[in-house]
């Protein structure tokens, strides 16, 4: 019984309860797309009014409708462009807009982690080989940092935020477990010299 009520509770914190769009800024990465483009104030009927979406040159892209955004009286569309431009957006009542969309700062955030991941595993090594504990625990807090990251910022180009999140879970306990287990062991150390 225990055990499927570990389970249930796991699987309760695990699942997000709400995978909803950010909202669009007026400059965004590629990393930020998709999003919602919101109306800027409410609208009478959101389904009767029609967006239309251009790229810098101006070309129509895309022609939609709006649907409801929530119970705000506003109304969005799914902004959905990832090529680097100034995209225009005019809605059939008056309204309009722009987003400016620039390149991603993926690879200064995979830098970082990997530069993390590395100094955790080289410290582990070095307390392994030197025998001492306290570096050992210092790689866990490392790796533990290394996860936190993770959670924060995502892990590379993967998208999926219940992937990302796993990873950085299972880098933030076994940092944990490290740090501890290390602690432990050096204190077991001091207990036995006593």
């Amino acid at each position: 019984m225990n055990k499927k009520l570990l389970l249930i509770s796991l699987l309760i914190l695990i699942v997000p309860t709400i995978n909803a769009l950010p909202i669009c800024q007026e400059i965004i990465t590629q990393d930020d797309i998709p999003c919602a483009l919101v109306s800027t104030w409410q609208y009478d009927s959101c389904t009767s009014t029609t967006v239309k979406i251009y790229n810098s040159d101006p070309i129509l892209l895309d022609q939609r409708n709006f649907t409801d955004y929530g119970i705000t009286g506003r109304c969005n569309v799914t902004f959905n462009y990832t090529n680097v431009d100034e995209y225009i957006w005019n809605v059939s009542n008056g309204d309009s807009g722009h987003i400016q969309v620039q390149e991603g700062e993926t690879m200064s955030g995979i830098n970082i982690m990997w530069l993390i991941m590395a100094l955790t595993i080289i410290l582990f090594v070095i307390g392994l080989w030197k025998m001492d504990k306290n570096i050992i625990a210092f790689s866990g807090i490392l790796s533990i940092i290394g996860g936190v990251y993770i959670l924060i910022n995502g892990f590379g180009n993967i998208s999926n935020s219940i992937i990302t999140d796993g990873i950085g879970v299972v880098i933030i306990c076994f940092g944990a477990y490290i740090f501890i287990r290390s602690q432990m062991e050096d204190a077991m150390a001091n207990l036995d010299h006593q």
